[in-house]
């Protein structure tokens, strides 16, 4: 559960304001951290990539239009389509209860 009161505390401790290692140590107090300056140095450079990445996401042009992402998926998004999105088509009540259309043509009937 220290993730996110951390990110709370970092928050309230940046006050808007860049994210120094003196503020993260103040923010680990409030959460009760103790992180190692390694630690500490590589928390930031994390931030640091957060930030711009958050700055790109933000500098995209987007109409109050474009509907909103209910689901994502990664391999439509990559033009790969989606198993999970492609249409199946409808199973007879024999092939519910048989199993699949090739076993259904390979025995007459099924008990």
């Amino acid at each position: 559960m220290a993730g996110p009161a951390l990110a709370d505390a970092l928050l309230a401790a940046a006050a808007g304001g860049e994210i120094t290692a003196d503020v993260l140590a103040r923010a680990e107090g409030l959460v009760g951290l103790e992180l190692t300056e390694d630690e500490r140095r590589l928390m930031l450079e994390g931030l640091a990539e957060l930030r711009e990445d958050y700055a790109a996401i933000r500098a995209v042009p987007l109409d109050n239009g474009v509907p909103p992402a209910f689901a994502f998926d990664p391999e439509a998004a990559a033009g790969r389509g989606s198993p999970a999105a492609a249409p199946r088509p409808a199973r007879s009540p024999e092939e519910s209860r048989c199993g699949s259309r090739a076993s259904l043509q390979s025995q007459r009937s099924c008990s």
